[in-house]
Order: C-alpha cells, then sequence, then structure tokens
C-alpha cells in the first residue's frame, strides 16, 4: 500500500511498481510543486493515484488545493457537518477491500516519470 513517513528530513512516498520498492525524499530532494491525481474506475470507484509534478499533464481529479499563500488563507474551511459529507462520500468511493482495517490489497500509486526523472537527476547530482 502507498504510505507515506514523515520523519526529520521530510516526507516519503513509497509505492509498489514492477515489484521494486520506489521511494522518493519529495520535501528536500525535489524543491517543486507536486500534484496527486485521483482515478476511478467506470462504477466511479477509486482506482489509483498519480504523484506528478505541479501542472503535468495528468488523468484524473487533482487533490491537492491551495490553502494558505503568504501566510493568509485563500479558501474558505468547510464546516463540520460539510467536512463529514465529504469523507463519507469519499469513503464510499473507496473499493470495498480497502475499507477493511488488515489484510487490504494495495491501493496503487504511481509516481510519474517526470518525478522520478527529476529524483534522479538530483541523485547524481548530489550522490550519497
Amino acid at each position: 500500500m502507498g504510505n507515506g513517513k514523515q520523519n526529520g528530513s521530510g516526507l516519503y512516498i513509497s509505492s509498489s511498481i514492477n515489484n521494486t520498492r520506489l521511494a522518493i525524499n519529495i520535501a528536500r530532494k525535489i524543491i517543486r510543486r507536486k500534484q496527486v491525481y485521483r482515478n476511478y474506475n467506470e462504477d466511479g470507484m477509486m482506482s489509483g493515484d498519480t504523484v506528478t509534478v505541479e501542472n503535468a499533464p495528468c488523468a484524473g481529479q487533482p487533490l491537492l488545493q491551495w490553502v494558505m499563500q503568504r501566510g493568509k488563507t485563500v479558501a474558505g474551511q468547510p464546516t463540520l457537518i460539510e467536512a463529514r459529507e465529504y469523507a463519507r462520500r469519499q469513503l464510499n468511493r473507496l473499493p470495498v477491500p480497502l475499507r477493511q482495517l488488515s489484510n487490504t490489497p494495495e491501493y496503487p500509486v504511481i509516481i510519474s516519470a517526470e518525478l522520478q526523472a527529476l529524483a534522479k537527476t538530483v541523485d547524481q547530482r548530489n550522490p550519497g
């Protein structure tokens, strides 16, 4: 399952791609805006996410939205009722096997080719 781990050096996103583990230290290695796109199947159920650089062409619904800029809020906050309804709708769109607390299958998270290329470039410039 794609999971995030927070540590002192930044946010890590890991995903299983072609039976290899891909870990990109996004916050420390790549100082560039990112976007996460969510895809849905024909029944409207979540089918996977793609993490890419901002403004890269990508299918799906963009998930990251500006909340603050220059110390000021740019979007209104939802009410508690609105937030609860949004969470309920999203949970209903999650495939049933992924709603379990244990023995869940991996949710597909793809790290885009653009983001992988950026990480490789940074790694080559800063080995170790």
